[in-house]
């Protein structure tokens, strides 16, 4: 997606150019129209994040809770008995014997409860690469977590890093498993690991 963007800046970039008849460039009548729309789109993008910023602040407030009670770990797949939609990116907050996770889009979005793990239930918090976790993939786990699956065979191994929290609720034993993507994927799993054990030391 981000290429895409590259690519579609470049292309404004370079119809927004024109050359003059002396040779040297300069901003086309376009090229103007780009600057000053652009430049209200900034503003009026950083006004509503700010005032969205602000009542999430305040709807927060009144929960007894800040943005800095949450913390993200990435990509929710599957593997929590109350959960069935794959969630693009997940925050956890300690609420007292349980950790609880939501759906929160930015930091300046209002967090949207999705589930919780009872702290004493957990019994082991893991990481993994695509390849020590394809191994585990069974025929119930595909169902569970879909066609996404699949796909991580086409992960390269230093670009995914699964977290995954083995929990029991009394009657079955649960996989709820997170992913995160990217250069530092591992690392940013291993620090909501260590952060995640903290809270249920």
């Amino acid at each position: 997606m981000k290429k895409y963007f590259i690519l579609f800046a470049f292309a404004v970039a370079l119809s927004s150019c024109t050359v003059k008849d002396n040779g040297d460039l300069a901003v086309s009548d376009f090229g103007w129209v780009v600057i000053i729309f652009s430049v209200f789109m900034f503003i009026f993008l950083g006004i509503s994040g700010s005032k969205e910023e602000k009542k999430t602040k305040e709807s927060l407030l009144k929960q007894g809770l800040r943005v800095s009670n949450f913390r993200a770990v990435g990509k929710f797949v599957g593997g929590h008995p109350k959960y069935d939609k794959e969630v693009l990116r997940v925050s956890v907050r300690d609420d007292s014997n349980k950790l609880s996770f939501y759906e929160h889009l930015s930091t300046i979005s209002m967090p949207s409860f999705c589930f919780d793990i009872q702290k004493d239930n957990i019994k082991s918090i893991t990481i993994e690469d695509s390849s020590s976790i394809e191994k585990k993939i069974t025929l119930g786990r595909v169902l569970l977590v879909g066609v996404f699956a699949f796909a991580w065979r086409k992960k390269k191994i230093k670009e995914v890093a699964f977290l995954v929290i083995e929990w029991s609720d009394g009657r079955f034993d649960h996989s709820t498993v997170f992913v995160n993507e990217g250069k530092s994927a591992m690392e940013e799993a291993n620090a909501t690991r260590n952060y995640l054990i903290k809270l249920i030391g």
